[in-house]
C-alpha cells in the first residue's frame, strides 16, 4: 500500500468529500510579501546649448544682384562684389556673423546682423536669402509701380493746373478795383512826391507797376530820423520763373500811412494768391523787418 504525507491526506480527503465537513479555518490565507524599494530620484535631463546652425551652401544676395555672400562651408565664406571675391574665414556669435577679412595684407572683422532677410552690413544693405530675395524684388517692383503711377498722376495734375493758370493769367493781370492810393516819396525827401496805387492784382510805385504774381517780400522798418520821409518800404519783386530780383523803394511821411500801406498791400497780395493760385508766380515771404 502507498504510503502519502499527513498534509496531502488532508487535502484529498477534502477534494474527496466535495469540501463537505473541510473546516477552512484551519488553512491559511497565502501571505503576499512586500518588499520596500527605495523611490527612484528624477531624471534630469542634460542642460544642452543651443549651438548656431551651419550656413554651408547658402547664397545671399543684395536686391540689386550687385554684390552676393555664398557660405562655402561651415566656417568659411565667399564675399563677391564689383568683379572682386574674397574668401574669408567667418563664425557665428549670437544674432551676429563675424567675418575675418584680409585686403593688400590688411586684416579686419566685419559683421553682419543675422534678420529675418538674411544678413544687413553695418551701412543697413541687406543680403537677401533665397526665400526672402524673391519676395524682396516682387514687393520692390510693386512699390516702383505705384511710384510711377503717383508720379504720372502728379504730371497729369500740374499739366491741368498748367493749363488752368495759363487761361486766368490774362485776367490775373486786368485790375478791376482800385483798393487804396497812398500819398508817399520816391526818395526821403520831400520833393520826390509821388503817389502809390493799390489795385486788386498790383501795385503801382510811381512809374514801377508791379503784379502779385511776382512780389517775393516786403520790408519794412524805419530809414532815417529828422528826415522828411523816415519810414521806408522796399517791395522784393522778381518775375515768375525767373532767377532775377530787384528791390522798390519807396518812403513815408509817418508810420501810419506806412501801416496802412503795408497792411493793405499784404492782404491784398494773399487775397490774388488765394484766387489765381494756379497761376505761375514766386514765392511769397509776406512782411519783414
Amino acid at each position: 500500500m502507498k504510503q502519502y504525507p499527513l498534509p496531502a491526506l488532508a487535502v484529498m480527503a477534502c477534494l474527496s468529500a466535495g469540501f463537505i465537513g473541510c473546516d477552512k479555518s484551519n488553512v491559511a490565507p497565502p501571505t503576499t510579501q512586500t518588499t520596500s524599494t527605495p523611490s527612484a530620484s528624477p531624471v534630469v535631463a542634460p542642460i544642452v546649448t543651443a549651438q548656431p546652425k551651419a550656413f554651408k551652401g547658402q547664397v545671399y544676395r543684395t536686391i540689386d544682384g550687385r554684390a552676393a555672400i555664398t557660405m562655402v562651408s561651415a566656417d568659411e565664406l565667399e564675399l563677391a562684389e564689383g568683379g572682386v571675391n574674397l574668401i574669408c574665414k567667418y563664425s557665428k556669435q549670437d544674432e551676429v556673423v563675424r567675418t575675418v577679412v584680409n585686403t593688400l595684407g590688411t586684416t579686419q572683422a566685419v559683421y553682419y546682423r543675422i534678420t529675418p532677410e538674411g544678413l544687413q552690413d553695418r551701412e543697413g544693405r541687406v543680403f537677401y536669402s533665397p526665400d526672402r530675395l524673391a519676395v524682396a524684388v516682387q514687393e520692390a517692383a510693386l512699390a516702383s509701380a505705384r511710384k510711377a503711377e503717383q508720379e504720372q498722376r502728379r504730371a497729369q495734375q500740374e499739366e491741368e493746373t498748367r493749363r488752368r493758370g495759363e487761361a486766368l493769367t490774362p485776367q490775373s493781370k486786368q485790375p478791376s478795383i482800385t483798393i487804396a492810393e497812398i500819398p508817399a516819396f520816391s526818395r526821403w525827401y520831400a520833393n520826390s512826391a509821388m503817389k502809390v496805387t493799390l489795385t486788386d492784382v498790383n501795385v503801382v510805385l510811381g512809374s514801377s507797376t508791379l503784379w502779385f504774381g511776382g512780389i517775393a517780400a516786403i520790408k519794412v522798418g524805419p530809414y532815417q530820423q529828422g528826415t522828411d520821409a523816415p519810414w521806408k518800404v522796399d517791395v522784393g519783386y522778381g518775375e515768375p520763373g525767373g532767377g532775377g530780383y530787384s528791390g522798390n523803394e519807396v518812403y513815408f511821411a509817418d508810420e501810419a500811412t506806412l501801416n496802412r500801406f503795408q497792411t493793405s498791400l499784404d492782404t491784398a497780395i494773399r487775397a490774388w494768391r488765394a484766387k489765381y493760385s494756379e497761376v505761375p508766380q514766386i514765392q511769397y515771404r509776406g512782411i519783414h523787418q
